[in-house]
């Protein structure tokens, strides 16, 4: 239900906003990917998570695009 939830509130959003909240999450990656390397942080659940967000975003923006070259 969750998945579904994110991916409507995604299309909801603008291109820029979509880009927005893309860099957002890679940041959000990147932190947990290194605190969990320095073993600060043992939720590792949270990395899958994030990066289908992440795949979920690039793959409306590809659409986006698309879209409007046609």
């Amino acid at each position: 239900m969750k998945k579904k939830q994110d991916l409507i509130t995604f299309n909801k959003l603008a291109t820029k906003k979509l880009f927005e909240t893309l860099e957002k999450l890679q940041s959000e990656l990147r932190n947990i990917k290194i605190a969990i390397a320095t073993q600060k942080n043992s939720n590792t659940g949270k990395v899958k998570i994030l990066k289908k967000q992440i795949a979920q975003i690039k793959t409306l923006i590809n659409q986006r695009i698309l879209e409007e070259i046609k």
